[in-house]
């Protein structure tokens, strides 16, 4: 915008999209807001919503101590005995954030919203769906983007829409592969929550690493998404 917008040209916008927000039966399941470090942010939003329409609900916190946790006295004040706050360095035990402790005091189904580092996203993830939590019911934001994993590979990808072969490498994902050759796929977040970037899986085995497809979708290995998952084997065929 600093280089090409000036003075006197006219811009459309669009309203800005919510891809993390409160589903409609949240106020009255019993909703659990759960929170690392920065994630705070769009939580604190969710809570600030269920207290005032005074809906049960908990908000559970966590960061390295609970002296170094953001908007503390805001959140007491807020939420009262909805919040439950932890720290890693605590010396009580009671007050570590024990993710086993709190899904046996939960119900499954009950709607989970988590924010914060991926390693709780996918911990979140991961108990709930072994304890019976249908994914719908899982809701996360994740404040960061696609990051290479220890042994990824470089493999090619055939668009067979574009008629055209990339080279993936292993430090690059589909999009990225694909914006680079001058295509223009449909993407937004670049973290997999989004869904915008979904494509149809032609033949090729994904290694899925995307916050939206339920299991069976996974597993149907039919649909991926460009902007974090990758081929599994030296090559894929997507619908693009």
């Amino acid at each position: 915008m600093h280089t090409h917008v000036r003075a006197g040209q006219t811009l459309r916008i669009a309203p800005p999209v919510n891809a993390f927000a409160l589903e409609a039966d949240a106020a009255s399941a019993g909703a659990v807001l759960i929170a690392g470090g920065i994630g705070i942010t769009p939580i604190a939003s969710m809570a600030a919503a269920l207290t005032a329409n005074a809906s049960r609900y908990a908000l559970h916190y966590t960061g390295r101590s609970i002296s170094q946790l953001a908007f503390v006295d805001e959140l007491r004040a807020l939420a009262g005995e909805h919040l439950h706050l932890y720290g890693d360095d605590e010396a009580s035990e009671a007050n570590r954030f024990d993710l086993a402790r709190l899904f046996a005091t939960l119900t499954p189904g009950q709607p989970l919203y988590v924010c914060g580092p991926q390693g709780l996203i996918d911990a979140v993830i991961a108990l709930a769906s072994e304890r019976g939590w249908p994914r719908e019911r899982i809701r996360s934001e994740l404040f960061a983007t696609a990051a290479p994993q220890t042994g990824d590979a470089a493999f090619e990808v055939e668009l067979r829409q574009s008629s055209m072969t990339l080279s993936v490498a292993p430090t690059q994902t589909i999009l990225d592969a694909m914006l680079d050759a001058g295509l223009d796929p449909l993407y937004d977040c670049k973290r997999g929550e989004c869904g915008v970037c979904q494509v149809g899986v032609i033949e090729g085995e994904v290694d899925h690493r995307d916050y939206c497809l339920s299991e069976a979708e996974k597993c149907s290995g039919k649909v991926m998404h460009i902007c974090v998952s990758r081929a599994r084997a030296a090559r894929l065929i997507i619908d693009a």
